[in-house]
């Protein structure tokens, strides 16, 4: 008779080969192309995922990947505000789209 610990074992080898590995290198990959809200949703899912293998990285690193995925000119906008948590990004990403939305329509702003 098996151990939980042990099934738990032979079942991830079984089942779930390299599924980490994956969504390390789709979560290094991702880049925002449509939305903001697109891209926060797809990469809060990567996020958690690699959250349920590795628990170990915290928030400075999230938000730090976050920010690096944004387009060139939010990533702008938020290097302006040096925001320190993920409340301050989240923040600063609704307004400077709203300001990017705006300089699209008004240049000279």
């Amino acid at each position: 008779m098996l151990d939980w610990d042990r099934l738990c074992e032979l079942v991830m080898n079984c089942f779930d080969k390299d599924q980490y590995q994956l969504l390390l290198k789709r979560f290094d990959a991702l880049k925002q192309t449509g939305s903001v809200e697109d891209y926060q949703m797809e990469f809060e899912k990567l996020a958690q995922g690699i959250l349920l293998y590795n628990s170990g990285y915290d928030d400075t690193y999230f938000m730090t990947q976050f920010v690096a995925g944004l387009k060139e000119e939010i990533r702008s906008v938020i290097a302006l505000h040096s925001p320190r948590d993920e409340f301050m990004v989240s923040n600063v990403v609704a307004n400077g789209t709203k300001i990017t939305n705006a300089q699209h329509k008004f240049p000279y702003m």
